[in-house]
């Protein structure tokens, strides 16, 4: 189990649960690492239906059909990016969208937990790469510059995130920010 404002299958927020472990998950890695080894545990918790979930808002976006939100959430999106692209020769500045991959996104052990919360899904209904593919594909065609750090989260995953926690690790904030500069530069961004 991971820090987070939400818990459980219910997504309910742990503080009102247990704020002794809400506050502790939020500032001690230790207690976390504990919490999260004690939560892998199989304690035959019900599993609940996809469809009862209360949406962390990103999960719609790896179902491989899209729904009517999701899709309309993407086409307000490329909007927002023709009109920040229009803007950008306005103004004179060039603008790229950078893919900052969800931890869910590039590890199959995060996609397999988050599968493992329903009944009533299976892994054969989602990808967790579509973002990154709709916009790699995409884009291009807008004239708009997409770097995306999947790849490097997934070659150096390890480094990459904490250990018990979603976030980048100071070594994947450094990774990151040397990748950037190196595409900027290569695109004569920068």
């Amino acid at each position: 189990m991971i820090w987070n404002d939400k818990w459980g299958p219910n997504k309910a927020p742990l503080f009102l649960y247990y704020p002794f472990s809400s506050f502790f998950m939020k500032y001690s890695y230790l207690y976390s690492f504990i919490y999260d080894k004690l939560s892998n545990a199989d304690f035959n918790i019900k599993k609940i239906k996809y469809s009862d979930r209360i949406s962390d808002a990103i999960d719609i976006f790896y179902e491989k059909d899209y729904s009517n939100d999701a899709q309309n959430i993407m086409f307000t999106i490329s909007n927002l990016f023709d009109e920040f692209e229009k803007n950008s020769i306005k103004e004179n500045y060039k603008f790229v969208v950078l893919g900052i991959p969800e931890k869910r996104g590039v590890s199959e052990e995060y996609q397999k937990k988050f599968l493992h919360l329903y009944q009533d899904v299976n892994s054969d209904e989602y990808d967790f790469r579509k973002i990154d593919e709709i916009f790699n594909s995409e884009l291009p065609k807008k004239n708009i510059d997409y770097i995306s750090l999947y790849d490097l989260a997934r070659n150096n995953f390890d480094k990459f995130y904490f250990k018990t926690d979603p976030h980048w690790s100071p070594k994947g904030v450094e990774l990151s920010a040397d990748y950037i500069t190196e595409e900027l530069k290569r695109r004569n961004i920068l």
